[in-house]
């Protein structure tokens, strides 16, 4: 499987021959490059769509799903819907969200499209109750016992999907971190409707805002307490978490998440592991 880096036009994966593509969401993100509408931005996602090859689309809103079915009249790529197949239901799984639920449809009829690649329903059902997957609020113990939960929303489309996973949280600390204005807005617009206390960290990322930056960016209205920190400052060692709070919840920036699942498991050098560099590259 591979998943476009930016868009899908001009995407470096959209040289490959799919066996079938996946339009699961189309949210505001990345609009220097791919359009300030949800239509424009589809357009470009739509630029993965082949002649005769199959597509899945998940839940697109209505301007963004009529781009992606003109584009696909355009060139004769069959369109088939998540929502047409699982009329009755969508499968469950055990990752938390109703998002989850929407994308192990869209997964599932992917792989029924797929030809060449076998596909047993039992097993597939098997499988979608047994995932792990790192930084999608996925749940660890802290050394006192306390709850940490670490989710790589980082984006508007993101932090909606799990907001009434962060609602249902009684009084959660949140150390949030983004890599733009843009991102670190839509964050905490949500984060501080449902956090005690927010703790703002840069991840380590170049492009990534300064703890400072995202302190200016906060609603006026939010009353809890704002503490400005390092990802060091605060989770100092293996399993440990400085802040106050019964539930630790780590939003934002993928990078934010690699550094604190890093340092969780004690890999405090370069926690290259966790990163998408190279060996010896910044």
């Amino acid at each position: 499987m591979l998943e476009t880096g930016l868009g899908g036009r001009l995407d470096a994966t959209n040289i490959c021959a799919p066996e079938v593509c996946v339009i699961t969401s189309i949210g505001f993100d990345h609009q220097e490059y791919l359009g300030n509408t949800l239509a424009q931005i589809a357009a470009e996602k739509a630029g993965i769509l082949k002649p005769g090859v199959p597509c899945v689309v998940g839940d697109l809103p209505a301007d963004a799903e009529a781009a992606v079915v003109a584009r696909a009249q355009q060139i004769g790529a069959p369109l088939h819907f998540v929502r047409d197949r699982f009329a009755a239901g969508l499968p469950a799984t055990n990752l938390l969200g109703a998002h989850q639920r929407r994308n192990a449809g869209a997964a599932w009829l992917a792989c029924e499209l797929a030809g060449r690649l076998p596909f047993v329903a039992e097993k597939a059902r098997w499988a979608l109750q047994h995932i792990e997957w790192a930084g999608r609020w996925q749940e660890l113990k802290l050394a006192d016992g306390r709850r940490l939960i670490i989710d790589g929303s980082h984006n508007e489309e993101g932090i909606r999907a799990i907001e009434p996973l962060l609602a249902a949280l009684p009084s959660a600390t949140v150390v949030l971190g983004a890599l733009s204005v843009d991102r670190g807005r839509s964050l905490l617009y949500v984060a501080s409707r449902y956090a005690t206390r927010l703790v703002l960290v840069r991840p380590d990322n170049e492009r990534a805002l300064a703890a400072t930056e995202l302190a200016a960016l906060l609603p006026e209205d939010f009353k809890g307490e704002v503490r400005l920190a390092t990802v060091a400052e605060t989770f100092p060692q293996a399993g440990d978490c400085v802040v106050d709070g019964e539930v630790i919840v780590v939003l934002g920036s993928l990078y934010l998440v690699g550094e604190v699942l890093a340092r969780f498991y004690g890999q405090h050098a370069t926690g290259a592991d966790w990163q998408d560099r190279l060996p010896g590259r910044t």
